[in-house]
């Protein structure tokens, strides 16, 4: 008689796979650009780094977005919601724990030791500067743990939260573990993910509006509807935009960052097709990629304007 459960080697061979597809590794890179980001202002604005300690940040980072995923794709799993959704590359989950809900209690425990990693990481960075991380690494840590089960049943919150951990958190975090210090110049750069990370996830919660609203999620769209919706994520292209171009004008950004406005351009293709209920056009697709595109460009080539000002002098 056949065994109703897989063998122990296609077991782990599962779970493995499961964590690896729930850890959304292509959703990873954003972390690695917003690093990347930093360390380039660092290295512009004439801040000496550890090529180790860079490492230790990148690798710190990853891991954070990935118990951010993990807890979210468990949270959803066990709501229900990923099996409501219409999936696409960019929501509705992996789908990994809908083909194999046995790995579920694997990626909770993955994305907990990976929070614990983060904080043995922040008692180190205690140690080696001193206290101030502490209360970032608070505001972190509530931005991780609430995210899926509080936060996206509070539209504002909801809206702000990605930015706020991903782009703010981040970037102030990776500049004190590098520095012991927190410039102010960056606090204010910090804005520009801030914004371009909720506008990520604000277009992307638009195709799981119906599913969102059976699970008791509020999120923007579904809070004030898809026009307003629509209207804050222009509105912060534009201040984006607006806030580029006078970080270089202060001084905070070199004058070749002003390469980064091509990474707008994306914007302007999508612009028309942005009505309401537009994911169910044909353009659905195309306009959650261009937003992806659009993000990871002005990201990039930032950073990039940033290195070769920093090599030029």
């Amino acid at each position: 008689m056949q065994s109703a459960f897989p063998p122990v080697n296609c077991r782990r061979f599962c779970t493995l796979r499961v964590l690896w597809q729930t850890s959304r590794p292509n959703f990873l890179i954003l972390a690695l650009v917003v690093t990347a980001l930093t360390v380039a202002w660092l290295v512009w604005a004439g801040f000496e780094l550890s090529p180790g300690l860079v490492i230790m940040v990148s690798l710190a980072a990853l891991v954070v977005h990935a118990s951010v995923n993990w807890l979210n794709e468990v949270h959803d799993a066990r709501t229900g919601l990923d099996q409501l959704t219409q999936r696409t590359p960019f929501n509705g989950g992996s789908g990994a724990l809908q083909g194999y809900p046995e790995a579920l209690k694997n990626v909770q425990t993955a994305a907990f030791i990976a929070i614990a990693c983060a904080v043995g990481f922040g008692i180190y960075l205690v140690w080696l500067w001193d206290w101030r991380i502490i209360p970032l690494g608070l505001l972190g840590l509530v931005v991780i743990l609430s995210y899926s089960p509080w936060m996206t049943r509070q539209p504002v919150w909801g809206w702000s939260s990605p930015g706020l951990g991903l782009g703010w958190v981040l970037m102030l975090g990776v500049a004190f573990a590098l520095t012991g210090h927190y410039p102010t110049e960056l606090m204010a750069l910090a804005l520009l993910p801030f914004l371009l990370i909720n506008n990520l996830l604000l277009l992307n919660q638009f195709p799981d509006k119906q599913a969102d609203q059976q699970v008791g999620r509020r999120t923007l769209p579904l809070a004030v509807g898809d026009r307003h919706a629509l209207w804050v994520f222009k509105a912060s292209v534009l201040v984006s935009v607006l806030l580029l171009v006078g970080l270089i004008g202060l001084g905070v950004l070199p004058w070749l960052s002003l390469v980064a406005l091509v990474g707008f351009v994306p914007a302007a293709l999508i612009w028309s097709k942005l009505q309401p209920h537009f994911e169910h056009t044909a353009d659905a697709l195309f306009i959650l990629t261009m937003n992806v595109v659009m993000i990871l460009g002005v990201l990039a080539l930032l950073a990039i304007s940033l290195m070769i000002s920093a090599w030029m002098g």
